[in-house]
């Protein structure tokens, strides 16, 4: 019965121990480099991450002088905190939205109509149609005074058309054009305007 009782304790002390180390090295690592402020801020920085992608996400956030020390923690697949799971699932299916969009869907887009609004301003409308698959609709809206992305979050379904309309600043009414984007990471420097 005592052989019994000093196995369980030295099993206790020696799971302690390994907790205890175990503990210190991701506190060495991490914690000792990033305050828990720091640290509550790469969590609520990590949906930009996502968003950007590293390059930009260095470019925004290099004023930040732990930025990188967050960069380290999203590359750890160890490293999780509350909701990251849903980080991930969102990033993962937009992803998969978009190689589905690129590869299986066009959006068809026809300009309706161009009002002069202003001496320099205008409102355009437009309508898109999906083919086969669900689209997102983002758009690339230009003319020859501005350039943004135009978001919305309804999606476009399959074999439907919707109408878009917007304000923008042209001199030449002729230079306004839009195109769909499929991958937003290339004009994450654009203004963004909600359809």
């Amino acid at each position: 019965m005592i052989s019994l009782r000093l196995k369980l304790f030295a099993i206790i002390a020696i799971s302690s121990l390994l907790l205890a180390a175990t503990n210190s090295f991701f506190t060495s690592v991490y914690a000792q480099k990033l305050t828990k402020n720091q640290l509550k801020q790469c969590e609520l920085l990590y949906f930009n991450y996502k968003k950007f992608g590293e390059a930009e996400f260095l470019k925004r956030y290099d004023f930040k002088s732990f930025i990188r020390e967050c960069i380290k923690l999203y590359k750890d697949p160890d490293w999780t905190f509350k909701g990251k799971d849903k980080v991930d699932q969102y990033f993962d299916k937009s992803v998969n939205v978009k190689k589905n969009e690129s590869t299986n869907s066009k959006l068809k887009i026809s300009i309706t109509h161009k009002l002069k609004v202003g001496h320099t301003r205008f409102l355009a409308g437009f309508s898109a149609c999906a083919s086969t698959n669900k689209v997102i609709p983002n758009f690339l809206v230009s003319s020859d005074k501005e350039q943004f992305l135009g978001l919305s979050t309804k999606m476009i379904s399959a074999n439907t058309c919707r109408t878009f309309s917007t304000y923008l600043q042209t001199q030449n009414p002729t230079s306004i054009s839009v195109e769909h984007v499929a991958d937003l990471s290339e004009y994450s420097h654009l203004k963004v305007k909600r359809l």
